[in-house]
């Protein structure tokens, strides 16, 4: 049995943009990577990005577990950055980007708790 929120279309306008402005940023994040450094990490980078898009999708449609999965994942990459973060410290530009990632990731986190908490009742499909 699958658990399943009755989101779908009534999915809040926060978490909508939250997961779209995750998922572009990410996305941008590593073409940056790919255009900057070398080329070798382009297919884990894509598979990332699209395994991302996959689960944002299945959360806006109502999974409650791709929502739980999304937090879990979002939540080891912000670690990730800002354990990460003084080594960028040199470069600003970098720098910057340590910050702003983290805190889109924790804003998605944010409407994601919020919708999974408030959502409807779950029922069994």
């Amino acid at each position: 049995m699958t658990r399943t929120l009755e989101a779908g279309p009534q999915a809040s306008l926060g978490l909508r943009i939250a997961l779209g402005a995750t998922v572009v940023a990410t996305a941008s994040v590593a073409l940056v990577a790919y255009l900057r450094t070398d080329s070798s990490r382009w297919p884990l980078d894509l598979a990332r990005v699209l395994f991302m898009a996959l689960l944002a999708f299945l959360a806006l449609r109502g999974r409650a577990w791709a929502r739980w999965v999304l937090i879990l994942l979002l939540g080891l990459s912000t670690i990730g950055f800002f354990a990460n973060m003084f080594r960028a410290a040199p470069y600003p530009i970098a720098f910057a980007l340590f910050i702003i990632m983290p805190a889109l990731y924790i804003w998605t986190i944010i409407e994601l708790t919020k919708a999974a908490i408030a959502g409807p009742p779950i029922s069994r499909v």
